[in-house]
């Protein structure tokens, strides 16, 4: 009889340790499922920031860098054997290969998002936005004015944007074109320096005679700017 409750006791032990273990396996399975899915939509997303960015032309028409090829491919591996068999989470460890992974898709993520702040960077209003308010409040400027300060708020919306969609994208590449058309409308493609630094010290109340060279006076007398500006003796 005591033998008997013995070897029940042991059974019962055994079945036990076998659902502790159970237990266990599921734990490991669904985190190594939810770690290998968060990975995988890191990858996905950078690879499309990347995409949408080549696809715009604004970065260099070249495939996705080969680590991160890599790892999608790794990723795309291991989530087929894990539908093949659901073992191949909790047999193999994958924390070296998840953390390469994630590191390929931060890198591709930094590439895209400097390769976005390098291109809009690169894109020169054609009049300095402090500038812009001296030909807002010039009557027969103020509607081509008005025009141009909407492409400085989409250029400046752009810089804070990332990801990108493909239209955000297709926006960026137009922009250099907006400025060139509503600038030259406003008052040609660029200012000449001595008028920006004229204009400049207008806006902050620091103008003065010396500023006023005969370059800057031509400009003004040429655009009509000259009835607006008064001298204010000291």
């Amino acid at each position: 009889m005591m033998l008997e409750r013995a070897q029940a006791l042991k059974e019962s032990a055994e079945d036990l340790h076998k659902l502790t273990d159970v237990q266990e396996s599921i734990r490991q399975y669904t985190t190594r499922q939810e770690q290998l899915q968060a990975v995988k939509g890191q990858v996905q997303g950078a690879s499309l920031a990347w995409s949408t960015l080549r696809a715009a032309g604004l970065v260099a028409n070249e495939a996705l860098p080969a680590s991160v090829d890599a790892a999608l491919r790794n990723v795309a591996f291991v989530h087929r054997g894990a539908q093949v068999d659901a073992g191949t989470l909790i047999k193999n460890d994958f924390s070296v290969a998840l953390r390469n992974v994630k590191k390929a898709s931060d890198d591709l993520t930094f590439a895209a998002r400097e390769a976005w702040e390098t291109y809009l960077a690169s894109i020169e209003p054609p009049v300095p936005a402090p500038v812009l308010a001296v030909f807002e409040r010039q009557a027969g400027l103020a509607p081509a004015a008005s025009a141009l300060r909407q492409v400085y708020q989409l250029h400046d919306q752009l810089r804070r944007t990332f990801p990108v969609t493909a239209e955000q994208a297709h926006k960026a590449k137009g922009l250099a074109t907006e400025y060139d058309r509503l600038g030259a409308d406003l008052v040609g493609t660029h200012l000449p320096p001595g008028v920006v630094t004229f204009l400049q010290a207008v806006v902050q109340g620091q103008a003065n005679l010396a500023a006023l060279t005969p370059e800057v006076w031509a400009w003004l007398q040429e655009h009509g700017f000259l009835p607006a500006f008064t001298v204010r003796l000291q």
